[in-house]
């Protein structure tokens, strides 16, 4: 039986502040495990840069956050984070994120479609994303989707054309 489509549908309130969470939480506990420094130094720098990237949080130019919504129910089941450079040339995954009961069901590949979509109706020609080596499953997702590794450590692109729609 096939899964619906999942929808992706904007983030806000409580909802953003869950994935500000998660988002530093997660990268504080990656760096700390694939550096030297410890938990509450790694915390530290997560903190500064969000700040950084985010000064205006949500409401930051360029970045785009969505719940992944079941159309069957309504309901939430992941959160994603991406960003349109300022020149409108390329975007940048800054995360993505299935709930743990609905991962390995084909939601992540549909769902980066259709950011891969979005990217692509703005002008984008292409994405990029982080993902540390350990993280095999959304390797495996990425690169089954066409993304490729970089010259950067732990960095992935893929390249696509802009919709043709858009075009001059």
């Amino acid at each position: 039986m096939l899964k619906p489509s999942p929808l992706l549908r904007d983030l806000h309130g409580d909802s953003f502040a869950s994935l500000s969470q998660r988002t530093q939480h997660d990268f504080a506990i990656a760096l700390a495990e694939t550096s030297s420094i410890g938990i509450e130094k790694a915390q530290e720098k997560a903190s500064q840069l969000y700040a950084r990237i985010l000064p205006e949080g949500q409401y930051t130019s360029g970045h785009k956050f969505w719940d992944i919504v079941d159309p069957s129910n309504g309901k939430s089941i992941g959160q994603v984070w991406l960003k349109i450079t300022p020149d409108g040339a390329s975007a940048f995954l800054y995360d993505l994120f299935i709930a743990p009961p609905f991962r390995h069901q084909g939601f992540g590949r549909v769902t980066m479609t259709a950011i891969e979509s979005f990217a692509s109706e703005r002008g984008c020609s292409s994405i990029e994303l982080h993902v540390f080596p350990e993280n095999t499953a959304a390797r495996r997702l990425y690169h089954g989707l066409g993304y490729n590794d970089t010259n950067s450590p732990n960095v992935l692109r893929k390249f696509f054309l802009p919709c043709p729609t858009l075009l001059p």
